[in-house]
């Protein structure tokens, strides 16, 4: 098994455990957690040359990479039904907003003062420490607008379509 590979399992499990928090109502820093897990790992394992003997990069900022790395994949744009590369790249530009805003929940990207849904931070605003599991993610909630519904589709057809 490749590094690649191993990723790529990895963030399957992931993005499978997201989706079954998910129908389980779960709270929303426990589906944050595994989405953002599984899409950085779905980035390093896309990133990653496929017959390396190395790991790939840890960085935890890879999701809006794959996304512009993305623009360029010929296959992929074909197999998702786009004839023009100017519309694939509208869509995926469109969702780069929201691939920001998952990436952003590392806690190593977060910090000590911004929200993830891992460890605890402090906001500054209020300057009083806030518990993950018991934040709201108000800014993530409308999760179930048509933006990030495409989002979440086009993730999953990365794993069904993309080594």
């Amino acid at each position: 098994m490749t590094w690649r590979e191993a990723f790529i399992s990895q963030a399957r499990h992931d993005f499978a455990t997201y989706r079954g928090l998910t129908r389980q109502n779960a709270c929303m820093a426990d589906r944050l957690h595994f989405l953002q897990m599984a899409t950085e790992k779905r980035a390093r394992g896309y990133l990653a040359a496929p017959a390396s003997p190395a790991p790939p990069a840890l960085t935890h900022a890879g999701i809006v990479r794959m996304f512009q790395h993305l623009k360029s994949d010929l296959a992929l744009r074909q197999r998702l039904g786009y004839t023009h590369a100017r519309s694939f790249s509208r869509y995926l530009d469109s969702l780069l907003g929201i691939a920001g805003q998952i990436q952003s929940l590392a806690p190593a990207i977060a910090g000590t003062t911004q929200p993830n849904p891992e460890y605890p931070w402090r906001d500054m605003g209020l300057n009083s420490i806030v518990i993950p599991w018991k934040h709201d993610f108000r800014f993530f909630v409308d999760f179930e607008n048509a933006n990030a519904a495409k989002f979440l589709k086009l993730i999953a057809q990365l794993f069904e379509l993309v080594a």
